[in-house]
């Protein structure tokens, strides 16, 4: 496992059963999850399928622990190398399993 030596934000919006956003009584949408984690951040320009089958570019590469809880909704906050605060949508995720595919050992999230 690589060593996870920054720190990101992991915003997920809340989804009902129907994967639609989970809203209150007056009709406003419920405040997301954000989960504070260890991560590994990489540049790197990459050209990745989305979830709907098109090829989108992404710029950034986070490998985050396996349980890290996130969907194609999600947005990872994070700092820079510039030391400015930044957000990347998540556009695809591959995980790294050990040889039988039984363990994960990080994720890789792709964020564009």
């Amino acid at each position: 496992m690589p060593p996870m030596r920054d720190q990101v934000t992991v915003v997920t919006t809340r989804l009902d059963d129907n994967g639609n956003p989970v809203v209150d009584d007056r009709g406003r949408p419920v405040a997301p999850d954000e989960t504070v984690t260890k991560a590994r951040i990489t540049y790197k320009v990459k050209v990745v399928r989305n979830r709907h089958g098109v090829e989108q570019t992404t710029n950034v590469e986070f490998d985050l622990p396996p349980e890290v809880i996130f969907d194609y909704d999600s947005t990872i906050e994070y700092t820079n190398s510039f030391g400015q605060e930044d957000k990347a949508e998540v556009v695809a995720w591959e995980e790294s399993t050990n040889l039988s595919g039984s363990r994960v050992f990080f994720r890789t999230v792709y964020g564009g």
